[in-house]
């Protein structure tokens, strides 16, 4: 008796199982009328498997329209490193006072999209741009260092004390 296969539980098994149906029934020439009735549900669960995959894929490898660089969907890292010190992106305050930081050790706070908090107090800053995307950040103090244009600070509207 042939067996009967359904797209809806197809698995990469079934789907080996069934190309070596597939290949019997061609060295064999039996006529099987069931075998012929799955090999187009077959083919077209191979198409479709095969799409899932692509698109896993390219979730996993964050190409672009699936969070690719510049999107807006763009995953975070669960941790960053500023100085060699490793902080996770759940925090939500953090203090890097008088720590010698300059434009490029702040870059990676772009990724602290939970700070409500944040003191960079007495750096080397002069762009702040990094800090754009902080939507969260109700406290900022800034307060020692080169900066000349706030205007990244624009968007920041939760934003109730500036330092």
């Amino acid at each position: 008796m042939s067996k009967q296969y359904y797209v809806e539980n197809l698995s990469i098994e079934t789907l080996a199982e069934l190309t070596d149906e597939m290949i019997r029934f061609r060295k064999n020439k039996k006529s099987n009328l069931n075998l012929l009735k799955i090999i187009p549900v077959a083919a077209a669960a191979i198409v479709l498997f095969i799409g899932v995959i692509n698109i896993l894929s390219i979730l996993i490898n964050n190409r672009s329209g699936f969070g690719g660089p510049g999107s807006n969907t763009e995953v975070n890292p669960a941790t960053i490193t500023i100085k060699g010190v490793e902080y996770s992106t759940d925090l939500t305050e953090l203090a890097l006072d008088s720590a010698e930081l300059t434009d490029a050790d702040i870059e990676p706070l772009k990724y602290m999209v939970n700070l409500t908090e944040l003191s960079l107090w007495s750096n080397q800053i002069s762009d702040i741009s990094a800090l754009a995307g902080l939507k969260n950040l109700t406290v900022l103090s800034l307060g020692d260092n080169r900066i000349s244009d706030i205007n990244p600070l624009a968007g920041l509207t939760n934003l109730t004390h500036y330092i």
